[in-house]
């Protein structure tokens, strides 16, 4: 297998029908931390752009490929490809050591240590984490029953 360059590699095939569309939909979550792109002329393409730091997903026939670079917002950038992995399916991601990244959003994770108050707002806005909220309501109700 050949190295990507970056710190997570993605990719996927058999798409859905107009996956770009509904993965605008699904990172509209995230508008307040990360700019999103749907891209349809020449080729479709989504961009995510995190603090001036960009990725990139090509999409063409169904399948979607690109990488995260190596960056301060990594995390951030990788926690909107996560999302689209657990909402949408149809993409792998793969990280720098040739693993399937883990759709787990954890401070555990070195790549979103740097950045993790951000990551851990982004990911509970899309659905990864629950809200700080809900785990407090949570932790009073459990004594009750």
């Amino acid at each position: 297998m050949t190295r990507f360059k970056g710190v997570v590699h993605v990719s996927g095939r058999n798409l859905q029908a107009n996956w770009g569309i509904k993965a605008l939909k699904v990172l509209a979550a995230v508008k307040a931390d990360a700019k999103v792109v749907h891209i349809k002329e020449p080729e479709e393409a989504i961009t995510i752009t995190v603090d001036g730091h960009t990725v990139h997903l090509g999409i063409v026939g169904g399948t979607v490929f690109g990488n995260v670079p190596e960056s301060p917002a990594a995390g951030a950038l990788t926690v909107c490809l996560v999302g689209l992995q657990c909402k949408l399916g149809g993409i792998a991601l793969v990280g720098d050591d040739q693993g399937f990244f883990s759709s787990m959003v954890r401070f555990s994770n070195k790549l979103y240590q740097p950045d993790w108050d951000r990551v851990e707002r982004m990911a509970t806005n899309l659905g990864l984490m629950g809200s700080p909220l809900n785990a407090a309501a949570a932790a009073q109700l459990i004594p009750m029953f």
